[in-house]
């Protein structure tokens, strides 16, 4: 019985439950996807890679892997450590240490929907 009230102890002390603005996360992606408007769905998942971002009171800044623009969004809604985010057409949702991006592309002729969920962790500051 100790073993188990130790263990819930320590999953309440994990860095989630202290993570705040400022703080980086670290993810790991875990799958990705496009669908087409022909209806073909595409597999990224060969793809996947980890990147950071960094959250602050009002934007979502990904850090990594480092690009020549700065990639970020504006967060639409807060609480605790639930939060969405949005610039033009791309929307993410970050809750319980999964991070979920939908990017929608339109081109002239074509349009696709693409879906990265993520693992992340924080690092304290």
């Amino acid at each position: 019985m100790k073993k188990l009230i130790f263990s819930i102890f320590l999953s309440l002390l994990s860095t989630q439950s202290f993570s705040s603005v400022g703080d980086l996360y670290n993810c790991k992606e875990t799958s990705a996807l496009t669908l087409s408007d022909n209806g073909a769905i595409t597999n990224l998942n060969s793809t996947l890679s980890n990147f950071s971002f960094r959250r602050n009171s009002t934007e979502i800044i990904i850090e990594s892997p480092i690009t020549t623009t700065t990639t970020s969004l504006n967060v639409t809604s807060s609480k605790d450590e639930e939060f969405t985010a949005s610039r033009a057409f791309e929307y993410l949702t970050f809750k319980n240490g999964i991070y979920i991006n939908t990017t929608k592309v339109i081109h002239s002729d074509s349009a696709y929907v693409m879906t990265i969920i993520a693992k992340c962790r924080v690092s304290k500051l």
